[in-house]
């Protein structure tokens, strides 16, 4: 992790990643809380999350062939600007009427980082050698780790004694400065193919659009790792929506209890991304994800039958390095083993099958949690995750990878 974060180019794209998520979480830990405060409303406040998750489901797809068509420095920056100047906006809720406003910054807010994310995971492996993705990609979990630990805090501060309109300042401000430093990079981020030419623009999209579904569905490999991404993510909507109610409900905890299990949460993933950079030199990507799979499965086991405060916050820290452990895996395997051209689609569909079973999941983890009961359900989240895991080690066989050397200008 320390060799790749010598790399100039790349050191710019980890802080401007590590300065924006720090605002993003400022934003976000003050900004749910805001609406429910102002509204009363559970519903309304949860309504923020779902409009930021709608975007992945709508336009991740279609934002990889994007991201593949445009210069993908470029596109960060322009984003990062675009983002400013939405979030900007959210100065003006000052009062109940203005609430809608909210939703419609969060939705277009993050229909960009769609546009964003697909750019910054296809452009990311020019920045390093492929033997070191494993290590950036860790470099990258330490980055929103921090974010989590810092950035909840800092806004609940700032909203406390300054107001919202400090809170939406501060974000909008990590944004201009990200932007400013992924302008800096210096290595060549064009696209390597031109896009097709012929036929209107929205026939072009079109077809570069299925040309990437091709390449998802034309390889087994990519199918398995979707699938096993699916899986587990299916069982991690279960962890996200139960978890409050097995702390309060089965451990008899409280607020306070819930935000230090989240601190905790986040400390591990830290240890984690720390960890993971030189274990991924040493384990093959399926292997990583398939271990980590079937560890986080076991962990969430245990928190369930032991049922303990004490042993919650042990195994959730514990269970960090295998979360970081699993995504590095994933996103190390796509970068390396899918053609630069196609790389932004691929990405594309693999924020779409993750928005999918996001909401299915976190649906019926709501509808089903009273009906079956919580601990049940996390059963049925552990299981899932084994099953990923399972997948993963049985199935996945990438094929040769296809991996673009580090280009500089």
């Amino acid at each position: 992790m320390l060799a790749v974060l010598r790399r100039r180019d790349f050191a710019l794209l980890w802080t401007a990643s590590l300065i924006s998520t720090i605002g993003d979480w400022v934003l976000l830990g003050a900004l749910p809380f805001y609406v429910y405060q102002v509204t009363g409303s559970a519903l309304a406040s949860g309504a923020t999350f779902m409009a930021e998750v709608l975007p992945m489901l709508l336009f991740g797809s279609v934002a990889g062939v994007f991201a593949d068509r445009w210069d993908r420095k470029r596109t960060l920056v322009v984003a990062d600007l675009l983002r400013a100047g939405l979030v900007a906006l959210l100065v003006l809720v000052r009062s109940p009427e203005w609430i809608p406003l909210i939703y419609v910054v969060g939705f277009l807010q993050s229909t960009v980082a769609q546009f964003a994310g697909t750019a910054f995971s296809a452009f990311m492996p020019r920045l390093v050698e492929p033997d070191h993705l494993g290590p950036a990609n860790s470099a990258f979990s330490v980055t929103n780790n921090l974010g989590r630990l810092v950035g909840p805090g800092v806004g609940g501060l700032l909203m406390a004694s300054l107001g919202l309109g400090a809170v939406v300042l501060v974000d909008a401000g990590s944004f201009l400065a990200a932007g400013l430093l992924v302008y800096l990079i210096a290595t060549n981020a064009e696209p390597l193919s031109a896009p097709h030419a012929g036929g209107s623009r929205f026939a072009r999209v079109r077809r570069e659009w299925l040309g990437g579904l091709r390449i998802v569905g034309g390889e087994r490999w990519i199918l398995v790792l979707l699938a096993a991404m699916g899986i587990a993510t299916f069982g991690d909507s279960f962890l996200t929506v139960l978890l409050a109610p097995f702390i309060s409900q089965v451990l008899g905890g409280d607020a306070a209890l819930f935000g230090l299990v989240l601190t905790v949460r986040g400390l591990g993933g830290l240890v984690g991304g720390l960890m993971i950079g030189e274990i991924s030199r040493r384990l093959l990507p399926q292997r990583l994800i398939g271990l980590s799979a079937v560890a986080l499965g076991l962990l969430l086991l245990a928190v369930t039958a032991l049922a303990s405060v004490p042993a919650t916050l042990a195994l959730i820290f514990v269970a960090g390095p295998a979360v970081i452990g699993f995504y590095v895996g994933a996103y190390t395997l796509l970068q390396g083993g899918v053609a630069d051209e196609y790389r932004g689609r691929v990405f594309g569909a693999y924020s779409t099958v993750t928005a999918l079973t996001l909401l299915v999941g976190m649906t019926l983890a709501g509808t089903l949690g009273d009906l079956v009961g919580i601990v049940s359900m996390l059963v049925v989240s552990a299981l899932l995750y084994v099953a990923a895991g399972v997948t993963a080690l049985a199935f996945l066989r990438p094929g040769p990878a296809v991996a673009v050397e580090a280009q500089a200008v």
